[in-house]
């Protein structure tokens, strides 16, 4: 069956070839964020084997680079459809120039072309990679971590409760921001945990374009990797910081998985943006938002 065989994945499709085009999101908060400190160097593009093939990322140090860098992989969003990770370049730029650390931007794949789980194993291949090949860039592979908004953040939790199952590798710090982390309940499910009257920004066509392309097994959703608030136990995953925003169809997710890690006794810190949606960074709340971001690695990573 050819991979754009259905209307949602030509759909997906198109969303792809479009994001470099129409994705904004950087470009709408770099100039509010200014030039924290000095400019990193332009990326460096590196590839990592993974059990699907090798996958190429960006990344970013210090313009003056030491040896034994902490790294933190940043894992962007697009409702594992869009392959575009410069759209979440100005993370890295803010956390390379506020920490003095190594930022690593995966471009794993992405439906139609690859379905469940191939993204998930992807990106804790890329970690344990890391884990092993670290030195060789200048990084520390003892200090390793992981994070990502929306989808990026379903694939954190996954790559988490995989290296934890498996053995490795050992991550020192988890951020989720906005995340998706139950992908079997409805959007009106969702939808009924918000205030009265609310209109979220993620609509039923949104959650019907990631169950219909990449989690297109019914079966797939319910697994603790796909949907990681499903998991049996959260126990053993590192100190994680959980973003979410008050008027975000995914903020009861995220909100409980919080609960169940601080029941399992993980250190977690829960921050809810109010007023926000799913975009939950603007052009006046991005410093504070980020330099949070920054302050949960510099206790735990840096």
């Amino acid at each position: 069956m050819s991979p754009l065989s259905s209307r949602a994945d030509r759909r997906a499709w198109w969303q792809q070839r479009l994001a470099p085009l129409l994705v904004r999101y950087d470009r709408e908060l770099v100039a509010a964020l200014g030039q924290p400190g000095p400019r990193p160097v332009r990326p460096s593009r590196v590839r990592l084997e993974t059990r699907h093939g090798p996958v190429g990322a960006l990344l970013y140090a210090p313009e003056r680079q030491r040896c034994d860098l902490p790294v933190h992989v940043h894992l962007h969003g697009g409702a594992f459809v869009v392959r575009h990770p410069r759209m979440d370049e100005f993370v890295a730029r803010y956390l390379v120039d506020r920490l003095g650390i190594a930022v690593l931007l995966p471009d794993y794949a992405v439906a139609p072309q690859v379905r469940y789980p191939v993204a998930h194993e992807q990106v804790h291949d890329v970690l344990l990679r890391l884990s092993e090949q670290g030195p060789t860039w200048g990084l520390d592979p003892t200090r390793l971590s992981v994070g990502g908004f929306s989808s990026g953040g379903n694939l954190a939790a996954a790559a988490a409760l995989l290296a934890r199952d498996s053995g490795g590798p050992r991550l020192r710090a988890l951020v989720l921001g906005v995340p998706s982390l139950d992908v079997s309940s409805t959007w009106a499910h969702k939808a009924a945990s918000l205030p009265a009257g609310t209109r979220p920004m993620l609509g039923a066509p949104v959650l019907d374009l990631v169950r219909s392309t990449y989690f297109r097994d019914p079966a797939a959703r319910q697994e603790a990797y796909g949907s990681p608030l499903l998991a049996p136990s959260l126990a053993r995953l590192p100190p994680t910081l959980v973003v979410t925003a008050g008027l975000d169809l995914l903020r009861e997710e995220g909100e409980r998985f919080a609960s169940r890690l601080d029941e399992a006794g993980v250190a977690v810190h829960l921050h809810r943006v109010e007023g926000r949606d799913h975009y939950f960074l603007d052009p006046g709340n991005v410093v504070a938002e980020l330099d949070l971001l920054a302050s949960h690695l510099r206790t735990t990573l840096a």
